[in-house]
């Protein structure tokens, strides 16, 4: 195949193939096909996805091609068939956008940090204030060290907010936040609007664990009702758990509201353990956040052994990563 040929395949297959279809399994097996327009396909046969496994696999379809003949393209699918809930949104994979929280690493300095995180394979982080203060003069310093390490900055948190925040703001554009994981004064949000606006910044809203004025779902929805877009949640699995709650619900009920994740694991106690030996179904977590159309940082959030928590971190960032990739 020529280069023109396979480019005008491509497109073809990129208009015709590539739809948000989402496989639903009923009695029957699977029988219902939603697509974004809640428009229903007549023939599963002609499904570009046939899910038959228990596990994720790779297996080869064939597709018309424009010229006649079947192409055999490797189609890479997840299933949880016991649930008879969504199985797989076929379409584009999802770019997870995985990093790290700084406070991980708080016992270290930010330069350390910086150093592990790079040697973890790790380019985004959300650094917190105790690593870099927003006001002072290590500004330019941090942002020197961030390009050394090639790590990109892309949240900052948790922070306080009462809505007197333009500095907080300024410095975050200056280093190229893109959300900030906070706990605003339940009188800011009106100045919140004008700021996130202004500086194209989000507002995640952390929740925090049981007692805390943002513990659950609706407490964060509730806040962030009749505001900006931009203000939504950060949602953190594991104090949501603590709540009692199920993340997989929370994603869908945030919706294109949930800027940024903290990502925790807990036993059956609730205590934190290393992501992946823990109590949360990550595999469906996953699975919700492709269905919103998630593209905000994944974040991990270690806080177990700061004296030594690079080997939790690890473990923890390979099983994502396995799940992920």
């Amino acid at each position: 195949m020529g280069e023109e040929e396979a480019r005008r395949w491509w497109e073809w297959y990129e208009r015709e193939v590539r739809v948000p279809w989402v496989v639903y399994e009923g009695e029957g097996g699977l029988e219902e096909v939603v697509g974004s327009d809640e428009g229903k396909a007549e023939d599963l046969d002609k499904l570009p996805l046939v899910v038959l496994d228990l596990k994720e696999a790779w297996n080869s379809y064939p597709f018309p091609s424009p010229w006649g003949f079947n192409w055999f393209i490797r189609v890479r699918y997840m299933w949880r068939g016991s649930e008879g809930k969504v199985l797989r949104r076929i379409g584009g994979e999802m770019e997870v956008r995985l990093g790290l929280q700084s406070y991980s690493l708080r016992n270290f300095s930010l330069e350390r940090s910086l150093s592990i995180a790079s040697e973890l394979g790790i380019g985004h982080l959300e650094v917190y204030p105790g690593h870099l203060p927003p006001e002072g003069d290590e500004v330019a310093g941090a942002r020197e060290l961030l390009g050394r390490y090639g790590i990109r900055m892309v949240a900052y948190g948790v922070v306080k907010l009462t809505g007197r925040e333009r500095t907080l703001f300024e410095f975050a554009r200056e280093m190229g936040v893109e959300v900030l994981s906070a706990d605003p004064e339940p009188g800011s949000f009106p100045a919140l609007d004008e700021l996130v606006e202004e500086f194209g910044i989000s507002v995640g809203i952390h929740n925090h664990g049981p007692g805390h004025r943002y513990a659950s779902v609706e407490d964060v929805m509730k806040a962030a009702e009749g505001h900006h877009g931009r203000i939504g949640a950060c949602l953190d699995t594991g104090h949501l758990v603590r709540a009692g709650e199920d993340p997989v619900e929370a994603v869908r009920a945030f919706g294109s509201r949930l800027h940024c994740v903290h990502l925790k694991d807990v036993d059956e106690g609730g205590e934190d353990v290393v992501v992946g030996t823990g109590t949360i179904d990550f595999e469906r977590f996953f699975l919700a956040l492709e269905e919103v159309n998630f593209r905000g940082p994944v974040v991990l959030e270690y806080e177990l052994r700061p004296e030594d928590p690079v080997p939790g971190i690890r473990r923890s960032l390979e099983f994502v990563r396995r799940l992920t990739k």
